[in-house]
């Protein structure tokens, strides 16, 4: 996986989940982009699911390649917000639980200027 930022996230066996080892600055208003390739050992296809803060609930994005888009809103606005990419199967049982990967990108939003 790759944001608009250049940061590559690939996931690890092992963990449950990876995070991004960089922060970057956004602003409210920004649109970030993240770009998911994955793929399922039995061939069924993948589910994504983005969310700000927290896991996502829902993963209503589905394809094998996908592309995710995160609108920094102002409930974003916080030193260290983390979001969330969760891709599972469409199968029954999952590596980690509910999901089979999870990645974490780590971003400063500060507060908007006075207008």
């Amino acid at each position: 996986m790759i944001d608009s930022f250049g940061r590559e996230l690939t996931g690890d066996s092992e963990r449950p989940w990876s995070v991004s080892d960089r922060t970057v600055r956004v602003s409210v208003g920004d649109v970030v982009s993240f770009v998911c390739k994955g793929n399922d050992a039995q061939g069924r296809e993948l589910r994504s699911g983005i969310s700000s803060g927290s896991f996502p609930v829902e993963l209503p994005i589905q394809g094998n390649s996908v592309t995710l888009r995160w609108e920094v809103s102002e409930r974003d606005v916080q030193q260290t917000v983390n979001v969330w990419i969760v891709m599972a199967s469409t199968g029954k049982f999952h590596r980690h639980g509910r999901y089979d990967e999870a990645l974490i990108f780590n971003f400063t939003v500060p507060p908007p200027s006075p207008a």
